[in-house]
């Protein structure tokens, strides 16, 4: 997530923290020049983590301005270990050890999350928003637990409809479902593991389209 690409021009987002570093330098005696010779000075630097978190908030907004629906969004994230954040207004709750390889333990883990969630969207994206912005990378990927807790997040009563968007940019390789593979594709061994927590609702489209070939 720490990569960064070339984006062509001055592109801020939001997040942005170049001038709080620039002030950090400069109040240390660093020089505010930053740029190696014959390095391009007409482009932005922007790395992965900074345009999924500007993402991700862009829509946590559109879907608080709509006072039509009553959503309910909660945020989980994912390294060496899985962090529920839930709808961002209490005291995140971590999943680690060998509780990442406990199936039944992961999917309570997200049904008591969503037990704690009493604030619909446009109640809690302030924090949101403050929790997704103070995200840093690090660690390994515990891709498929963290998709075991979403499951049992959005399984169970009122649940239809209800949707898990997935960030990534990890190869998988930490938990029990860490035969996972790289998105979009969940590899036929794993099926089995995570059918049974998929199935409850029956309103969910499939979690993955068959490998070709």
């Amino acid at each position: 997530m720490c990569v960064t690409s070339e984006v062509p021009g001055s592109v801020t987002l939001k997040g942005d923290r170049r001038s709080t570093n620039n002030k950090l330098r400069r109040e240390h005696g660093g020089d505010n020049n930053q740029f190696l010779p014959g390095q391009r000075r007409d482009v932005t630097y922007v790395s992965r983590m900074q345009a999924v978190q500007a993402a991700i908030n862009a829509q946590i907004e559109t879907m608080a301005n709509d006072a039509s629906k009553k959503t309910k969004v909660g945020l989980i994230t994912f390294s060496n270990e899985v962090t529920i954040y839930g709808d961002g207004t209490g005291q995140p709750t971590t999943v680690a050890g060998d509780r990442l390889n406990d199936m039944e333990a992961l999917l309570a883990s997200g049904q008591d999350a969503r037990a704690r969630m009493g604030l619909d969207v446009s109640e809690s994206a302030t924090a949101l928003g403050e929790a997704i912005f103070g995200l840093e990378e690090s660690g390994p990927t515990a891709l498929g637990p963290a998709v075991t807790v979403a499951l049992g997040m959005v399984s169970g009563f009122n649940a239809a409809g209800a949707r898990i968007v997935l960030c990534t940019d990890g190869l998988v390789g930490q938990g029990s479902t860490s035969c996972v593979r790289t998105p979009p594709y969940v590899s036929t061994a794993c099926r089995p593991r995570y059918l049974p927590a998929y199935q409850p609702t029956q309103t969910h489209e499939p979690l993955s389209p068959t490998p070709p070939g």
